[in-house]
């Protein structure tokens, strides 16, 4: 039997090359200006959630879905664009809100407007291009992003089936103490995802602990699986190793002490490693972190490679790295983690919610307690010491990437999902135990 061609509004935060291409973007000189003088990182277009555009990639050939992607961009010149590229209907509006500069003063000063007054714009904004497109289903990607994620809770969830897809989890107990931000902002942001997890019938993340975190706020949602698409990289990863660790990330400040703090220990056992660290900063933490690495002593082994404005560029840098240096405390398995897999460099990580599902089989990571860096270190020392080690870990790794972010695999079962929710909020056909199941 032939399915519905299902309508799905896909609300999410993502930018790529192709969307940057059919789009009109400001000129931020004045803005980096500013923020230069601040000591703030400056603002760049650049790809980010490069598993929202893998979806887009992927989706092209879906017959029975018709996908309609909701972006709110930074920099966009007037209200609004529209396009169409390989079957995906792009729906662009220029984001707005407090900026990041006056955000920051803001928030120090505890003078920072109600979130709902300050993101009203974005709110009307998606709910008008929802509205016009008049979907068979909703899908929000990412219910920490206040900045957007609070139109969902303009949805009636009664009328059209709504699937709220978590990133991460900031009513997770332990989230801010391992994760760098301002108590207010978190305070903020947690707040409109507990009201977004009250408001879900369906809430969507393959983490059995991120769903038990939520189900505290609404035990009666229906979760189903969600796996983030996670791109196989068109690059040669053969090529000359110019470093032993790489750490790396949007923004270095995320967890570049950590990585510091533990290559440095490692360091003095073996002066001849090397370390590169890839991702945008400022020059405060740009300061900061080197008036440590002087402490350490390790000046002279450590690069900075800075900010790569395309995801494949930066991917290019990092795998001329023998090993990935991982020390990432809140997310379950992270991207980065899985970017190290596909790239075939062996990692050494922290032991989250998730990391030690990917040893089950087997070392495929080397795992130490959050914080722990000498034990980080000493796992580092085991990599650079034993080759083979790295190898078998690599093989592990990838079986596990396999069973579960195979591309073909994922898009089949994110097409079920979206059918076997349509059906299950029309006709109350139950959902398949493969398509809710948690799988880590």
């Amino acid at each position: 039997m032939q399915r519905k061609k299902l309508k799905v509004a896909l609300i999410c935060y993502v930018s790529n090359a192709t969307i940057r291409e059919h789009i009109s973007l400001d000129n931020w000189k004045l803005k980096n200006i500013i923020k230069r003088l601040l000591g703030l990182p400056i603002s760049n277009y650049r790809d980010y959630s490069i598993w929202n555009t893998l979806l887009f990639q992927q989706f092209k050939e879906v017959n029975d879905i018709e996908l309609h992607a909701i972006i709110p961009h930074p920099g966009l010149k007037g209200k609004r664009t529209d396009f169409l590229v390989d079957n995906i209907h792009y729906h662009c509006f220029r984001q707005t809100g407090t900026c990041d500069v006056l955000r920051k003063i803001l928030v120090s000063c505890r003078i920072q407007k109600d979130v709902f007054k300050r993101f009203r714009h974005n709110v009307s904004m998606i709910k008008s291009i929802v509205d016009e497109i008049h979907p068979d289903l909703i899908n929000m990607i990412g219910a920490e992003c206040s900045f957007y994620t609070l139109s969902g809770l303009e949805f009636d969830i009664h009328k059209v089936p709504f699937i709220l897809t978590l990133e991460t989890a900031l009513s997770e107990p332990n989230f801010l103490k391992n994760y760098p931000m301002d108590p207010l902002v978190y305070e903020e942001w947690k707040r409109v995802e507990q009201a977004l997890f009250k408001h879900c019938h369906y809430i969507a993340h393959d983490s059995a602990w991120y769903r038990r975190v939520a189900a505290q706020y609404n035990p009666t949602a229906q979760f189903i699986r969600y796996t983030f698409f996670m791109p196989v990289y068109d690059i040669d990863i053969n090529v000359k190793k110019e470093f032993d660790f790489v750490y790396y990330a949007a923004n270095i400040s995320k967890a570049g002490a950590d990585a510091i703090e533990a290559f440095g220990l490692a360091y003095k056992k073996n002066p001849k490693l090397t370390l590169n660290i890839v991702g945008e900063y400022s020059k405060a933490t740009y300061d900061q972190f080197m008036s440590r690495i002087k402490v350490l002593g390790f000046e002279k082994n450590v690069v900075f490679s800075g900010y790569f404005p395309t995801h494949i560029d930066a991917m290019r840098q990092v795998v001329k790295s023998r090993y990935g240096l991982v020390p990432i405390k809140v997310d379950l398995i992270s991207g980065t983690i899985l970017e190290c897999i596909i790239m075939g460099l062996p990692v050494v990580t922290f032991k989250t919610k998730g990391t030690p599902q990917i040893n089950k089989n087997g070392e495929a990571v080397l795992l130490s307690d959050i914080g722990d860096y000498q034990s980080m270190a000493n796992n580092m020392l085991r990599l650079t010491e034993d080759v083979t080690l790295g190898e078998s870990m690599v093989m592990k790794a990838r079986e596990f990437y396999t069973n579960i972010w195979e591309l073909n695999q994922a898009t089949q079962r994110l097409t079920d999902i979206y059918h076997a929710v349509y059906e299950n909020f029309y006709d109350g056909i139950e959902i398949p135990t493969r398509l809710s199941e948690p799988v880590y």
